[in-house]
Formats: C-alpha cells, sequence, structure tokens
C-alpha cells in the first residue's frame, strides 16, 4: 500500500509473451500492467514539477491499485480528455474544492516516449473524472488508454512500463521466484 498498489513483484519493461505467461502462471494470482506516459508540468502558468500520469489494464486497476487506495471518488478516466488524480496533485495544482466533472484548462505535458532534452510537449483541457488519495504522498494520476496510446510511450520503453504480479501465495520460496523467473523467460 506505501508504493500505491497491491503486488508482490514487479517486472519492468514486460514483453507481450510475458504478460501472458504470467497470467497463465499457476504461481500468479494477477497480472496488471502499468505504464508511465506522461509527466505533467504545469497548469495554468504554474509550474508543477512531476506530476506523472499512468495508464494501468482492468486487472492492475481493479486488483492492484483500488484495494491500496485510503479513498476515492469519481471512476477511472475512459476518454482522452480525461484524467483521474490523486488529491495531493491536485492540491499542488491549487485546486481547493475540486469537483467531479470539472475542466482542468490549460495542462501542459510531456510524453516520457520523448528524448531527453526534448522540450515538445502536449497542451489539453481534460476533464477531472476521478480524485483518490493513496499513502504514498506522490502527486500522481492516471489517463486513459487513448491518453496514453497518443503519447507513443510502450510498455517495453526505458522502464516505463511494469508487470505487476500478485502471488496466489505472498509468502513465497526462493525457488518459487526462481520457477517464475524462468516460466517468464527473464534472463
Amino acid at each position: 500500500m506505501m508504493n500505491g498498489a497491491a503486488y508482490d513483484v514487479q517486472l519492468p519493461e514486460p514483453s507481450s509473451g510475458q504478460i501472458r505467461r504470467a497470467r497463465r502462471s499457476s504461481l500468479v494470482k494477477y497480472a496488471g500492467t502499468v505504464l508511465k506516459c506522461a509527466v505533467v508540468n504545469q497548469f495554468q502558468g504554474k509550474t508543477l514539477g512531476k506530476t506523472r500520469l499512468y495508464w494501468c489494464d482492468e486487472e492492475a486497476w481493479e486488483k492492484q491499485f483500488l484495494p491500496a487506495f485510503e479513498f476515492i471518488e469519481g471512476r477511472y478516466p475512459q476518454k482522452e480528455d480525461e484524467i483521474m488524480l490523486s488529491s495531493g496533485a491536485l492540491s499542488k495544482m491549487g485546486i481547493k474544492n475540486p469537483e467531479i466533472g470539472m475542466t482542468l484548462k490549460n495542462i501542459r505535458y510531456n510524453s516520457v516516449a520523448s528524448e531527453p532534452g526534448d522540450t515538445a510537449s502536449g497542451k489539453k483541457d481534460m476533464v477531472l473524472a476521478g480524485i483518490y488519495r493513496d499513502y504514498t504522498g506522490r502527486q500522481d494520476g492516471f489517463v486513459s488508454k487513448t491518453f496514453a496510446d497518443a503519447t507513443d510511450t510502450k510498455l517495453t520503453d526505458k522502464t516505463e512500463g511494469m508487470l505487476n504480479l500478485s502471488l496466489k501465495n505472498p509468502i513465497y520460496s526462493p525457488e518459487e521466484i526462481v520457477r517464475l523467473g524462468t516460466e517468464l523467460d527473464i534472463r
């Protein structure tokens, strides 16, 4: 819960084959994918620093993130212009009384797929679909698959994609981890 999600093992840059094998493994209860796709750097001219935006699949969202949240209001973003933000991110943006459905104008962000030093950024008005509070203390948010796809970030890019594994038995032996590594073809 202190990491913002309930999982036992995390595999960076998972291939589609590793994801498939994890979901078929007798050791794995849930295998959810998470992608850091953008970083919000400004809101209405105010510099924000690092407000990271993530997309996660349904399994990661329902089985790994929701159980780790202290509070949630609204829903996961469905459209490209929808966003769900942590209460910390909203506070950092200067929004004191957030309301589901409100429009957040002039959000500037960078895709994490852009090259280092690349100053190109996106700018969007976004609708607040949800608010949450977790135990991380970070100012992060979630976006739709459509938004994530538009950033051109892939699960296999620069450790931006993660495969979160919740094991059937959270008390696992070194032998089980070796077996899981073999099943997932981790080299």
